[in-house]
């Protein structure tokens, strides 16, 4: 939890720096962004490194197993999805990002297929009993 803190104390004195170098009319200002946000993402990597670590653990070798892997890579592209709108968005282009969004959301729900399907048969094999 104190992660969280001294993450966010970072992004405060990085968000100030930013903008007394953009108040100057530094070129550095865009490049001092991209440096914190590559920062913060490396964080962001290792905290979730951990996390898939632990949930490999705990549903190794259980009937959950496949439904961690959907869960994952359910997280991993809405992740991705809006970073990229969001740097579409940083970039003045919003049409884009929305496209980006869509096909995310689509992406999303092509993923859940599988799972749908299951409960569907799930609910039929209930209802017969």
């Amino acid at each position: 939890m104190s992660d969280i803190y001294k993450l966010c104390g970072v992004a405060v004195i990085a968000l100030c720096g930013v903008l007394l170098l953009r108040e100057a009319r530094s070129p550095f200002a865009e490049v001092a962004v991209s440096f914190f946000g590559v920062c913060i993402m490396a964080r962001v990597a290792v905290n979730i490194s951990e996390l898939i670590r632990f949930l490999k653990e705990l549903s190794a070798g259980s009937t959950a197993e496949d439904y961690i892997k959907l869960l994952l890579k359910a997280a991993g592209i809405a992740y991705i999805t809006e970073l990229t709108a969001d740097i579409c968005r940083d970039a003045g282009v919003v049409s884009i990002a929305s496209y980006v969004e869509i096909f995310g959301k689509t992406e999303l729900l092509m993923l859940s297929v599988p799972l749908i399907s299951e409960l569907c048969r799930l609910s039929i094999s209930l209802l017969k009993l």
